[in-house]
């Protein structure tokens, strides 16, 4: 207890020592108790409680506010507690000094800081304090003093900085630093645009762009495979497409040969008109399904054929069937795969009239070129003018048959296709029907045309 409070002993608590403001209370021993105090005793209310003063047992139930002691308190002349304060006065303007005075022992208000010293000297040390918040010029995030340099050096995002690539010395700002680098400095190694395609090179933008110079041949080698492992892709997604449909085609019939077995065994036992229709229209549609069937399975084989040279052999099986079918008006013509004069070139298909068709129905083959519309019409040159030759195949290598044509320019045919495939054009009186009686053109049932496109003119397509 200071000398100070020692003038006042009936005016001080008897746990702190302290004067008794804050709602004092009377212990029923007499010793009074300030209330910051009276409120800590309660939250240990279950322990046993004795006066530091006289020792006696104080029952917090029994204690009382104490009137007197707040009045006469507020009367006192006081002197300040603080260590080196001169001041006196009444009580109750104690507190207000308290809370003003130059020699309370105060703590840094600055977080991170914690340090104690004189109120007196509060100002000088927080102009002066490492912890005290500063505005960053730069990006005006709140940051301690002491961690400014740490801020501009590592996180700052607006600060310039200079491009951590060697030769460098663009500045920008930190958070454009990684699109400095990807996009704009002259100096970051890159890898090659047809990096996908296969290129390994690697350089900055001078190196690269000289590389893109020297390597126009490569580059087009690369970019040419990857087209073609495209196309070979493609292709056989495709035919496992095919696949898929001609399987399914096989237990269509499967299933339709089993209900035929069915009825004709009911037939046996009941012969009813209904059923006998009903068997007719299932044999028509197994019919309709093999057809079908036999079309896919070309289909699959002139896919795995195709070609980008402006050269296109079509093989064509059964041919007695299909001659069958074209005589009776069942299938009229047959369609080949398409086939192109480039990789990005003109695309087209072959049409044959296995009865003939126009002029030569009954009598000739008929066989036309039918230009077709591509992914790359509006890079080619229309109408297409290129000599087309149509060929048929002599398979003991003795005398094909050829017919040439050079397109007519106002023909519609030969414009570029506004539908998926322009109107065919080419003989109609290619050769005679009687040579497909002939084991030199037809072996194994089997014949091959072919169709050569003049490429003269074509190299840059």
């Amino acid at each position: 207890m200071s000398d100070r409070i020692q003038q006042h002993t009936t005016l001080i608590c008897s746990f702190c020592s302290g004067y008794l403001f804050n709602a004092p209370y009377q212990a029923a021993c007499g010793d009074r108790i300030c209330g910051s105090c009276h409120s800590g005793l309660q939250a240990r209310q279950k322990e046993a409680i004795r006066c530091p003063i006289c020792g006696t047992s104080i029952d917090l139930n029994t204690c009382f506010r104490d009137k007197a002691a707040e009045v006469e308190l507020s009367k006192a002349i006081l002197s300040c507690t603080n260590k080196g304060c001169s001041w006196k006065g009444e009580g109750r303007n104690f507190l207000a000094h308290l809370k003003q005075c130059s020699f309370a022992i105060v703590q840094c208000p600055n977080k991170g800081c914690g340090e104690q010293m004189y109120r007196s000297d509060l100002d000088l040390h927080c102009k002066n304090c490492r912890y005290l918040p500063i505005q960053c010029t730069w990006c005006h995030w709140e940051i301690p003093r002491l961690d400014e340099n740490v801020h501009l050096a590592n996180e700052c995002d607006e600060v310039l900085v200079t491009c951590t690539t060697e030769r460098c010395s663009e500045k920008c700002k930190r958070k454009d630093l990684p699109s400095h680098l990807a996009t704009s400095c002259k100096f970051t190694v890159r890898d090659c645009e047809f990096k996908d395609n296969g290129c390994s090179f690697r350089g900055t933008v001078e190196e690269l762009v000289q590389h893109n110079e020297d390597a126009v041949v490569n580059h087009l080698k690369l970019f040419k495979g990857t087209c073609k492992q495209q196309t070979n892709r493609t292709v056989e997604l495709v035919s496992r497409s095919a696949d898929s449909k001609l399987d399914n085609y096989e237990k269509q019939i499967a299933a339709l040969h089993h209900e035929i077995h069915t009825l004709r065994n009911e037939l046996m036992s009941h012969v009813q008109n209904p059923v006998v229709q009903s068997v007719v229209k299932l044999e028509t549609t197994i019919q309709q399904l093999q057809d079908g069937f036999g079309e896919m399975a070309l289909l699959v084989q002139t896919l795995q054929a195709t070609s980008y040279s402006g050269v296109f052999i079509w093989k064509i099986p059964e041919v007695t069937r299909r001659r069958h079918e074209a005589r009776v008006g069942r299938t009229l013509s047959l369609y080949s795969a398409p086939f192109y004069t480039s990789r990005h070139g003109y695309k087209m298909c072959l049409r044959l009239y296995m009865a003939g068709d126009g002029s030569g129905k009954g009598s000739h083959l008929s066989f036309f070129l039918t230009v077709m519309r591509g992914e790359f019409d509006s890079l080619l040159r229309w109408p297409f003018r290129q000599t087309v030759s149509l060929v048929l195949l002599d398979q003991d290598r003795q005398r094909d048959i050829v017919q040439s044509f050079r397109p007519e320019p106002s023909s519609a045919s030969f414009q570029r296709p506004r539908l998926e495939m322009n109107v065919a054009s080419g003989c109609p009186t290619f050769a005679p029907l009687s040579v497909l009686d002939n084991s030199s053109y037809v072996k194994d049932d089997t014949l091959f045309l072919k169709c050569v496109i003049d490429r003269t003119g074509l190299e840059n397509t």
